[in-house]
């Protein structure tokens, strides 16, 4: 008995700790709380791989969602959310359901405040930025489509599944060893 209950533990400490670690929100730009020009992104990072997103929100200080151009997980520990425009002078709040890679489930959110640009930002601004966003348009718009596609691709790999599963399957493999063996002594 004292065998099996030994195989047994030895067979959990042998599992893959990646089931037991849960990813946290490390941190957000802009801040949570802070001040700032117009961000043309939003990103979250986090202390551990994110598998998947479940949805993905920026609302206005009114609660009207803001639109969005394109999210993404980038390089496996951060979420990044494209505007579409620009964001307006006032308040925020950006709010995300991901999935860790453990298979976890997490929301979170980060409020923060548009400053209001100074007439002569904003009219050297616009002037430099129609120019490139006409330019920059049509290629982050391909860009764009293959990340979308390769996110998708990556974000349905299961890795953190499959290492519990294969931890399982060790566990049991230990069990059946230890039960053929009792079994042949007596």
């Amino acid at each position: 008995m004292r065998r099996l209950i030994a195989c047994l533990a030895a067979g959990f400490l042998l599992s893959p700790a990646v089931a037991e670690a849960h990813t946290h929100l490390e941190s957000s730009d802009p801040e949570d709380g802070a001040t700032v020009e117009a961000p043309e992104d939003i990103t979250f990072y986090f202390d551990g791989p994110i598998e998947d997103y479940n949805g993905v929100t920026v609302k206005d200080a009114e609660g009207n969602d803001v639109e969005t151009a394109d999210v993404s997980i980038e390089p496996g520990d951060q979420l990044n959310i494209t505007m579409e425009e620009p964001l307006e002078a006032g308040e925020y709040e950006a709010s995300f359901d991901i999935v860790s890679e453990d298979g976890h489930i997490m929301e979170d959110s980060s409020s923060f405040t548009v400053e209001e640009a100074s007439e002569e930002e904003a009219a050297t601004s616009d002037d430099a930025s129609s120019s490139e966003n006409n330019a920059e348009g049509a290629e982050e718009n391909a860009e764009g489509q293959t990340e979308s596609a390769i996110n998708e691709e990556e974000a349905g790999s299961g890795f953190g599944i499959t290492i519990g599963l294969i931890g399982l399957g060790l566990v049991a493999a230990i069990v059946a060893l230890f039960l053929f063996r009792l079994k042949r002594r007596t």
